[in-house]
Protein backbone atom coordinates (compact mmCIF):
# COMPACT_ATOMS: atom_id res chain seq x y z
CA UNK A 1 0.00 0.00 0.00
CA UNK A 2 2.09 2.84 -1.30
CA UNK A 3 -0.27 5.35 1.12
CA UNK A 4 -0.26 3.37 4.04
CA UNK A 5 1.90 4.47 7.15
CA UNK A 6 2.98 1.44 8.64
CA UNK A 7 3.76 -0.14 5.34
CA UNK A 8 7.06 -0.87 4.44
CA UNK A 9 8.20 0.72 1.32
CA UNK A 10 5.12 3.28 1.55
CA UNK A 11 5.33 7.01 -0.69
CA UNK A 12 3.44 7.83 2.38
CA UNK A 13 5.26 10.90 4.53
CA UNK A 14 4.78 9.09 7.77
CA UNK A 15 6.29 5.90 6.31
CA UNK A 16 9.15 6.95 8.86
CA UNK A 17 6.91 4.94 11.72
CA UNK A 18 7.90 1.96 10.42
CA UNK A 19 11.50 3.08 11.36
CA UNK A 20 10.66 3.57 14.86
CA UNK A 21 9.89 -0.02 15.97
CA UNK A 22 11.62 -1.06 18.77
CA UNK A 23 11.08 -5.11 18.58
CA UNK A 24 10.89 -7.44 15.34
CA UNK A 25 10.60 -10.01 13.75
CA UNK A 26 10.00 -11.61 10.01
CA UNK A 27 6.09 -10.90 10.25
CA UNK A 28 5.39 -8.47 12.92
CA UNK A 29 6.80 -5.71 14.78
CA UNK A 30 6.26 -3.73 17.82
CA UNK A 31 6.70 -0.27 18.31
CA UNK A 32 5.18 2.68 21.02
CA UNK A 33 2.17 4.33 20.20
CA UNK A 34 1.91 7.92 19.58
CA UNK A 35 -0.05 9.84 21.82
CA UNK A 36 0.31 6.75 24.10
CA UNK A 37 -2.65 6.10 27.26
CA UNK A 38 0.20 4.77 30.14
CA UNK A 39 4.10 4.27 30.25
CA UNK A 40 3.81 1.34 27.97
CA UNK A 41 1.44 1.55 25.11
CA UNK A 42 3.04 -0.17 22.22
CA UNK A 43 1.42 -1.37 18.90
CA UNK A 44 2.02 -4.58 17.44
CA UNK A 45 1.55 -4.47 13.87
CA UNK A 46 1.51 -7.28 11.06
CA UNK A 47 4.19 -6.50 7.91
CA UNK A 48 1.36 -7.45 5.66
CA UNK A 49 -0.98 -4.88 4.70
CA UNK A 50 -4.23 -6.04 6.22
CA UNK A 51 -7.32 -4.33 7.84
CA UNK A 52 -7.71 -6.17 10.83
CA UNK A 53 -5.56 -9.09 12.38
CA UNK A 54 -8.85 -11.13 12.08
CA UNK A 55 -8.07 -11.17 8.06
CA UNK A 56 -4.85 -12.89 8.55
CA UNK A 57 -4.24 -16.33 7.29
CA UNK A 58 -4.49 -18.81 10.12
CA UNK A 59 -0.79 -19.56 10.28
CA UNK A 60 0.06 -16.11 10.97
CA UNK A 61 -2.95 -15.73 13.33
CA UNK A 62 -1.45 -17.86 15.34
CA UNK A 63 1.89 -16.43 15.07
CA UNK A 64 0.13 -13.17 16.27
CA UNK A 65 -1.14 -14.44 18.91
CA UNK A 66 2.07 -16.05 20.36
CA UNK A 67 3.70 -12.78 19.52
CA UNK A 68 1.01 -11.09 21.53
CA UNK A 69 1.19 -13.25 24.68
CA UNK A 70 4.60 -12.37 24.95
CA UNK A 71 4.27 -8.47 25.41
CA UNK A 72 1.33 -9.02 27.38
CA UNK A 73 3.94 -11.09 29.36
CA UNK A 74 6.49 -8.48 29.24
CA UNK A 75 4.13 -5.95 30.37
CA UNK A 76 3.71 -7.88 33.89
CA UNK A 77 7.28 -8.15 34.23
CA UNK A 78 6.46 -4.42 35.22
CA UNK A 79 4.29 -4.94 37.81
CA UNK A 80 1.11 -3.78 35.09
CA UNK A 81 -1.75 -5.70 34.19
CA UNK A 82 -1.62 -6.08 30.08
CA UNK A 83 -4.73 -4.49 28.55
CA UNK A 84 -5.44 -5.09 25.03
CA UNK A 85 -7.90 -3.90 22.29
CA UNK A 86 -8.46 -3.45 18.36
CA UNK A 87 -10.98 -2.28 16.41
CA UNK A 88 -10.55 -4.35 13.43
CA UNK A 89 -11.85 -3.34 10.18
CA UNK A 90 -14.22 -4.71 7.39
CA UNK A 91 -13.20 -5.26 3.90
CA UNK A 92 -13.07 -2.23 1.86
CA UNK A 93 -13.46 0.03 5.24
CA UNK A 94 -11.79 3.32 5.32
CA UNK A 95 -9.04 4.09 7.96
CA UNK A 96 -10.65 2.19 10.78
CA UNK A 97 -12.07 3.93 14.05
CA UNK A 98 -8.68 6.35 14.15
CA UNK A 99 -7.81 6.80 10.65
CA UNK A 100 -5.24 3.89 9.65
CA UNK A 101 -6.00 0.99 7.64
CA UNK A 102 -3.29 -1.32 8.56
CA UNK A 103 -4.16 -3.69 11.59
CA UNK A 104 -2.97 -2.87 14.62
CA UNK A 105 -3.32 -4.07 18.36
CA UNK A 106 -2.82 -1.82 21.40
CA UNK A 107 -1.05 -3.54 24.55
CA UNK A 108 -1.19 -0.97 27.52
CA UNK A 109 0.43 -1.22 31.06
CA UNK A 110 -2.16 -0.41 33.50
CA UNK A 111 -2.33 -0.72 37.27
CA UNK A 112 -3.42 -3.67 38.50
CA UNK A 113 -6.47 -2.42 40.68
CA UNK A 114 -8.24 -0.78 37.09
CA UNK A 115 -11.45 -2.13 36.85
CA UNK A 116 -12.99 -2.07 33.33
CA UNK A 117 -16.82 -2.73 34.38
CA UNK A 118 -19.19 -3.26 31.51
CA UNK A 119 -18.02 -3.14 28.30
CA UNK A 120 -18.50 -0.62 26.09
CA UNK A 121 -21.46 -0.36 23.22
CA UNK A 122 -21.53 1.17 20.41
CA UNK A 123 -25.08 0.16 18.84
CA UNK A 124 -27.87 -1.94 19.92
CA UNK A 125 -26.83 -4.57 16.82
CA UNK A 126 -24.75 -6.67 18.63
CA UNK A 127 -23.11 -8.11 21.86
CA UNK A 128 -19.76 -8.80 23.50
CA UNK A 129 -18.59 -12.53 23.22
CA UNK A 130 -16.06 -14.59 25.19
CA UNK A 131 -13.08 -15.46 23.06
CA UNK A 132 -12.20 -19.19 24.09
CA UNK A 133 -10.05 -19.51 26.38
CA UNK A 134 -6.75 -20.79 23.89
CA UNK A 135 -7.24 -17.96 21.79
CA UNK A 136 -6.72 -14.40 22.00
CA UNK A 137 -7.71 -13.20 18.41
CA UNK A 138 -11.15 -13.56 16.29
CA UNK A 139 -11.64 -15.01 13.34
CA UNK A 140 -12.70 -13.83 10.66
CA UNK A 141 -16.14 -12.67 9.94
CA UNK A 142 -16.93 -11.06 6.29
CA UNK A 143 -17.82 -7.67 5.63
CA UNK A 144 -18.24 -6.32 9.07
CA UNK A 145 -15.50 -5.04 11.24
CA UNK A 146 -15.37 -5.63 15.30
CA UNK A 147 -13.67 -4.47 18.50
CA UNK A 148 -11.61 -6.60 20.68
CA UNK A 149 -11.24 -6.13 24.36
CA UNK A 150 -8.60 -8.16 26.77
CA UNK A 151 -8.12 -8.18 30.08
CA UNK A 152 -6.67 -10.20 33.06
CA UNK A 153 -6.51 -13.37 30.70
CA UNK A 154 -10.06 -12.91 29.27
CA UNK A 155 -10.47 -11.72 25.46
CA UNK A 156 -13.47 -10.54 24.22
CA UNK A 157 -14.94 -9.45 20.46
CA UNK A 158 -17.76 -7.87 19.30
CA UNK A 159 -19.15 -7.29 15.71
CA UNK A 160 -19.75 -3.23 14.78
CA UNK A 161 -20.72 -2.04 11.54
CA UNK A 162 -19.20 1.73 12.31
CA UNK A 163 -17.63 3.17 15.89
CA UNK A 164 -16.61 6.97 16.18
CA UNK A 165 -12.76 7.50 15.43
CA UNK A 166 -10.98 6.04 18.66
CA UNK A 167 -13.90 4.75 20.46
CA UNK A 168 -11.73 2.63 22.53
CA UNK A 169 -8.94 4.94 23.03
CA UNK A 170 -11.61 7.09 24.29
CA UNK A 171 -13.09 4.71 26.51
CA UNK A 172 -9.83 3.51 28.26
CA UNK A 173 -8.41 7.05 28.58
CA UNK A 174 -11.78 7.74 30.30
CA UNK A 175 -10.84 4.64 33.37
CA UNK A 176 -7.23 5.62 33.07
CA UNK A 177 -8.41 9.39 34.49
CA UNK A 178 -6.63 10.93 31.23
CA UNK A 179 -8.39 14.41 29.72
CA UNK A 180 -6.28 13.54 26.73
CA UNK A 181 -7.51 10.53 24.22
CA UNK A 182 -6.85 11.77 21.01
CA UNK A 183 -3.00 10.60 19.29
CA UNK A 184 -3.53 13.39 16.69
CA UNK A 185 -3.13 16.02 19.20
CA UNK A 186 -2.27 14.49 22.54
CA UNK A 187 1.39 14.38 21.53
CA UNK A 188 4.38 12.62 23.23
CA UNK A 189 5.21 13.32 27.05
CA UNK A 190 8.76 11.10 26.17
CA UNK A 191 11.20 11.67 23.45
CA UNK A 192 10.04 8.74 21.11
CA UNK A 193 14.19 7.72 21.15
CA UNK A 194 13.55 7.22 24.47
CA UNK A 195 10.30 5.39 24.36
CA UNK A 196 11.82 2.75 21.87
CA UNK A 197 14.88 2.22 24.11
CA UNK A 198 12.44 1.42 26.89
CA UNK A 199 10.86 -0.95 24.56
CA UNK A 200 14.11 -2.70 23.64
CA UNK A 201 15.38 -2.51 26.98
CA UNK A 202 12.35 -4.84 28.46
CA UNK A 203 13.08 -7.34 25.83
CA UNK A 204 16.69 -7.19 26.91
CA UNK A 205 15.25 -8.58 30.72
CA UNK A 206 17.40 -12.19 31.49
CA UNK A 207 13.78 -13.30 32.39
CA UNK A 208 12.81 -12.89 28.91
CA UNK A 209 12.87 -16.28 26.91
CA UNK A 210 10.69 -15.50 23.62
CA UNK A 211 10.85 -19.62 22.63
CA UNK A 212 9.34 -20.18 25.68
CA UNK A 213 6.10 -18.24 24.71
CA UNK A 214 5.14 -21.01 23.00
CA UNK A 215 4.48 -23.05 26.33
CA UNK A 216 1.51 -20.44 26.74
CA UNK A 217 -0.81 -22.46 24.13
Amino acid sequence: MSECCFCPGSNHASAALTRRAGWEDGAFFVTPSIGALAEQHWLLLPKAHVPSFAHLPSAMLVEAERVLRMHMSLVSQEAANALVFEHGMADGENGGGCGISHAHLHILGVPPHLELGLLPEPDDLFTWTEIPESLCLPRRQPDIGYLLVGYQGVFQSRPTPFVESQYLRRWIAALLGLDQWDWRTSGDSLPLASQIAALQSVHALPSLDPAASTDEH
